[in-house]
């Protein structure tokens, strides 16, 4: 553990927190973790540092994170377009629902509801895509010099 370990103190280098907070992001196999997951971690890791500087492991009383800026990762739980059925698709898929005994009615209901909430996901994540990009182009052309 030592080998793999930085003193505490070390810490007190934004280059060594960005290190830190970066790696809060990442699995064990290097891939990339949910976004609530890096978060929930930054947010230990500040209770941790903020216990350091209360035992004045720091050379200033000052938590580390405060002196950095970063940005966790985007949630962007995003609908996979072949995941989503097409209408053929889902009335099929309904019709089969309620075929399944004296419950059907109420599963066919609750499957209708998820179905179309799948669909409004997806019509959201391709909307919100265009108006990203349009904001992008303003900020661009905004910061143009003239």
């Amino acid at each position: 553990m030592a080998k793999n370990s930085v003193p505490v103190s070390a810490l007190e280098d934004a280059a060594t927190v960005r290190v830190a907070l970066d790696a809060l992001g990442l699995k064990v196999d290097g891939k990339p973790a949910a976004p609530r997951t890096a978060r929930r971690k930054r947010a230990c890791l500040s209770d941790v540092l903020g216990l350091a500087v209360e035992e004045r492991y720091f050379t200033t009383p000052v938590n580390p994170l405060t002196t950095v800026k970063w940005v966790a990762p985007k949630s962007a739980e995003e609908v996979d377009p072949d995941s989503v059925a097409n209408p053929r698709q889902a009335r099929s898929l309904l019709k089969g629902v309620r075929k399944q005994g004296p419950r059907g009615a109420h599963l066919e209901a609750f499957h209708t509801i998820a179905v179309l909430f799948r669909v409004y996901a997806k019509v959201l994540a391709q909307t919100q895509e265009r108006a990203n990009h349009r904001i992008d182009a303003a900020m661009r052309e905004w910061n143009e010099p003239e």
